[in-house]
């Protein structure tokens, strides 16, 4: 949801403080292809800039859901917030022991 802050060592920050299994990817890429994402699964995002002392500050805010989509790209899960990655792993699991 924030191309200008999706680096690596923010998403390894992140994945240690959600306790993310090593499975877990991220959606990352240009903008414009981030939106056609998140038109397609309906996800709305507004970004908010602000200058604070001459530097460009965004506010990024958005649906908090998460979906679960298999191999063949077929929804098989949605998360509405809130929910923790243990509730996804869950899913995930189970999913995979009835295939």
């Amino acid at each position: 949801m924030n191309p200008w802050g999706d680096t690596r060592a923010n998403f390894r920050a992140d994945a240690k403080h959600w306790g993310l299994g090593a499975a877990w990817r991220w959606a990352i890429g240009p903008r414009p292809q981030l939106a056609a994402v998140w038109k397609e699964y309906e996800i709305a995002v507004q970004v908010v800039t602000k200058r604070v002392a001459g530097v460009a500050v965004r506010e990024i805010g958005h649906s908090e859901v998460a979906y679960i989509v298999d191999r063949a790209g077929y929804e098989r899960a949605l998360f509405i917030y809130p929910f923790t990655a243990a509730d996804v792993e869950h899913e995930i699991h189970k999913l995979d022991s009835s295939s």
